[in-house]
């Protein structure tokens, strides 16, 4: 059964380089017997050992080991060769730590700072095993290609390029090199508004922005102003508001000019309240820590605040408010999603003295009684000398 399993999975990765490197790097050990003999095993030590090294640096890792094992035994490999594959590939496992992660091409940024973005971890012993890190993961490198750029974009080299890490192998060890090109660091110019405004013009629509002249461009701050300009929207009715920044880059010098493509959409009001997720907690519970209702005017400020109301309940492990089109482009419908917490509480302790003698004490609390968002609790104390209940 074993076998038929992993033949499966080599008809399913027919084209995959596992298969590929097999019989690429076991052309005289995998298609013959092999038979006993020190000269022999030295022969499949080598073959297995460059196998399991290619393999290791496309990225085939413990999940496959049992295909490498399986392909030497179906090849009708002696048991104890099986086991010397074991043993290499066991003393090749560390040939998948980074031991060092460069950068090339940097001018003014400081290599470290590319580093401290990035979630390639150049392996160390006690940090590793605790963390898991220090290893080649190809997908967390494409996730650090991302960041990197991100990085550069949050810092004005909007021109930055990074390509595909070489990896190299280094005293049995793995080398990352990441090549990078800066380019220029761009500064912001200007800040206007294109399209729609709030009541009193340009002035008042961008004073939320964090943007400023003079500093190097961010592209994170960018978007954050985008979504900052469209919530002050939101509060005067618009729940459907887009803003999109457009950057645009002076000629024959590092300087960017930014306007906000602003369209404002219906103004919208509420036409229902939906809330779901209180499986315990009454609708009333939750309406009445709404500060807005049906039919008025939408506000995004009154959301938000109607949100941190009921976290502050306690009585919810999650609560998020949402709007939801309707048949009516000038009404949402708002709903309340809520997943119901534990609200109660029990405690229990004894104690001696010499006044009271033994006591033991016990107390049960719970903060919304049925549902309906009211607080009740017992509390009893019994004692050698003296009783109480409250």
């Amino acid at each position: 059964a074993h076998f038929d399993r992993v033949a499966l999975r080599e008809a399913h990765r027919a084209r995959d380089h596992v298969g590929e490197l097999a019989h690429v790097a076991w052309p005289g050990v995998l298609h013959q017997p092999v038979q006993g003999g020190a000269a022999d095993e030295l022969h499949l030590a080598a073959s297995v050992r460059e196998l399991v090294e290619a393999a290791v640096l496309q990225e085939v890792l413990d999940e496959d080991r049992d295909v490498v094992l399986a392909l030497a035994q179906r090849r009708q490999l002696q048991a104890h060769h099986a086991e010397a594959v074991e043993e290499i590939l066991a003393e090749a496992a560390v040939a998948d730590r980074v031991r060092e992660i460069a950068v090339e091409g940097l001018k003014e940024i400081d290599e470290d700072a590319i580093g401290a973005v990035m979630q390639t971890r150049e392996y160390s012993w006690w940090k590793s095993w605790i963390l898991g890190t220090g290893r080649l993961n190809r997908e967390m490198l494409e996730a650090d290609k991302a960041l990197v750029r991100q990085f550069f974009l949050d810092n004005g080299y909007v021109e930055a390029t990074i390509g595909d890490p070489k990896i190299d192998k280094v005293d049995g060890a793995l080398r990352l090199t990441f090549v990078v090109s800066e380019g220029k660091r761009y500064s912001i110019g200007g800040n206007t508004v294109e399209g729609d405004l709030l009541p009193g013009g340009v002035e008042p629509t961008l004073e939320v922005i964090k943007s400023v002249g003079g500093e190097f461009f961010n592209a994170t701050k960018v978007r954050e102003d985008s979504f900052r300009i469209s919530e002050k929207f939101g509060n005067e009715g618009f729940a459907f508001a887009n803003v999109v920044p457009e950057p645009n880059v002076r000629d024959n010098e590092p300087v960017i000019d930014l306007a906000f493509k602003v369209q404002k959409g219906n103004e919208v009001s509420i036409n229902r309240i939906d809330i779901r997720g209180n499986d315990r907690t009454y609708d009333n519970v939750i309406r009445r820590e709404l500060v807005i209702s049906e039919q008025e005017r939408f506000s995004g400020a009154k959301i938000k605040r109607s949100e941190r109301l009921l976290r502050r309940l306690g009585y919810f492990e999650e609560v998020s408010v949402s709007n939801q089109p309707t048949d009516d482009p000038n009404k949402v419908d708002l709903l309340v999603n809520v997943r119901e917490a534990s609200t109660g509480s029990f405690s229990a302790g004894a104690g001696y003295s010499s006044a009271d003698g033994a006591l033991i004490n016990a107390r049960l609390t719970e903060n919304n009684l049925f549902g309906t968002g009211r607080s009740a609790s017992i509390n009893v104390d019994v004692g050698t000398i003296n009783e109480n209940v409250q």
